[in-house]
């Protein structure tokens, strides 16, 4: 399949479109093909879906943590990969795996499917909740089979997902787990900058401290009363998410509201964190939280593309070395070919695509340069 490119005088203009799968610049496709398997039928991941809901715009956009087993050899992709427009005044938060929850301010509680590494979109409606949650937006996390929330009384209360992979299940509040306002780890919960869960495990940042809170999840639901202090890092880190276990990410301004980028810090270990990069990543200002793995795998030597072609590619055209027009002259369509891969280097199919001038009068007057994006 071929693409047609034109070179006009502008600064960006969309000159081609077509459906094929691809991996770009802006984005990265995942097929879990790194991954061992973590149990049967599960695999484990070598990248992790990072989100930033920016309520100063109202969108919510999608990063890749690449490689979040070795967050020293790992990155994050350097532009977002996809988005979404939401309501600006939803409160936002990860069900595990490729699940998204949204509360409305009119107490909807919404559950998406984020489908955009296959070419749709990254709300995907899965299912809408007729529960009053109006005054459950105070401070929200899952880990997947359960859901918890300090309401505003203040108490912890604690909803089962029947269906945790899906998030379009029933949603059952766990009257055993509730805990009064109080009690030592709600009060914990509440004070915190950022709380977060992985698997039977809450994490709490506070003041540049993270604690750990081990969740037992039985007839007897309980916290403990005292958390156990895993880490620290600079107060001015408000944010705090999880990639998978041992695998812990913070960034500042925990807000949502400013539009000045984060700079986010990795840390790896379990009874006891390391900061292993204290300038990971960088992130649109907003409000962070991830598509957190239950396992991850090594990507070994496999490297991210983030988009790009993969290397040595037979089938790529070389560069044009024969002299082209005066760039500031319309000249006839050019045809561009080449293969659009994943991050592993296997084909993609199936996604929409545009190609886009990025720079249509180079210095050097020798040719243009163009990327190419998905249509979400």
């Amino acid at each position: 399949m071929a693409l047609k490119r034109t070179r006009k005088k502008s600064s960006s203009i969309i000159v081609g479109l077509m459906t094929m799968g691809l991996c770009t610049t802006s984005v990265i496709c995942s097929n879990s093909a790194l991954g061992r398997e973590a149990t049967a039928g599960e695999p484990c991941k070598s990248e992790v879906a990072t989100y930033v809901a920016k309520f100063l715009t109202g969108k919510i956009y999608k990063y890749i943590d690449w490689n979040p087993a070795s967050a020293t050899d790992g990155l994050m992709s350097p532009d977002y990969v996809a988005s979404a427009s939401t309501p600006r005044d939803s409160a936002f938060f990860s069900g595990g795996g490729n699940i998204i929850y949204e509360v409305t301010s009119g107490g909807q509680l919404k559950s998406y499917i984020d489908k955009s590494t296959s070419g749709g979109s990254l709300l995907t409606p899965a299912k809408t909740y007729t529960s009053d949650w109006a005054t459950r937006r105070k401070k929200l996390w899952s880990n997947g089979p359960q859901i918890f929330s300090i309401e505003d009384g203040g108490n912890l209360a604690v909803y089962q997902q029947s269906a945790p992979a899906t998030g379009n299940g029933t949603l059952l509040r766990d009257n055993a787990a509730t805990l009064p306002i109080d009690h030592p780890a709600v009060a914990a919960f509440t004070k915190a900058d950022d709380v977060w869960a992985i698997g039977a495990t809450v994490y709490t940042l506070t003041s540049g401290v993270i604690e750990a809170w081990p969740y037992t999840a039985s007839d007897s639901s309980r916290f403990p009363a005292q958390g156990r202090i895993v880490g620290t890092t600079s107060p001015d880190q408000k944010q705090g998410w999880a990639a998978g276990p041992s695998a812990i990410r913070t960034a500042p301004t925990g807000v949502g509201m400013s539009p000045e980028p984060h700079v986010v810090r990795s840390y790896t270990g379990s009874s006891s964190l390391t900061e292993a990069d204290s300038e990971y990543g960088v992130v649109i200002g907003g409000n962070v939280f991830a598509a957190t793995a239950n396992c991850l795998a090594d990507a070994g030597e496999a490297k991210p593309s983030f988009g790009k072609a993969a290397a040595d590619d037979p089938e790529a055209p070389a560069a044009p070395e024969d002299d082209l027009p005066d760039p500031s002259t319309p000249v006839s369509p050019q045809v561009l070919r080449g293969r659009f891969t994943l991050g592993d280097g296997k084909p993609a199919a199936g996604l929409p695509v545009r190609i886009e001038a990025m720079d249509t009068v180079p210095e050097d007057a020798r040719r243009s340069r163009c990327r190419l994006w998905a249509q979400q």
